[in-house]
């Protein structure tokens, strides 16, 4: 079990090794906004701190609805962003929520 922090919320799970961060976190009864679940709506997007090597690389599905979130919202294009749903640990991370 991993720590991973969810800072817009001050709020720390315990989450499994491979889990996606959204799982983790609803498995502690944490609300994280969420759409799909299937990594194309980009709803579940967040912005992660520290700890971005300790999650698996996003997939295909995962990149594209990145880059289409970033040319929509330009003022991304430097924030290390991932899905809640996709990103799965593999140690530590810290997050924040991020609202476009």
């Amino acid at each position: 079990m991993f720590k991973v922090q969810n800072l817009s919320a001050h709020h720390t799970v315990n989450i499994r090794e491979n889990e996606s961060i959204f799982d983790g976190f609803s498995r502690d009864n944490q609300h994280l906004p969420h759409g799909c679940l299937s990594g194309s709506c980009g709803s579940c997007v967040i912005e992660i701190i520290d700890g971005a090597e300790q999650l698996t690389p996003p997939g295909i599905i995962e990149q594209n609805t990145l880059q289409a979130i970033k040319e929509a919202h330009p003022q991304l294009m430097d924030k290390n962003l991932r899905l809640s749903c996709r990103a799965k640990v593999q140690g530590a991370v810290t997050f924040q929520l991020i609202k476009i």
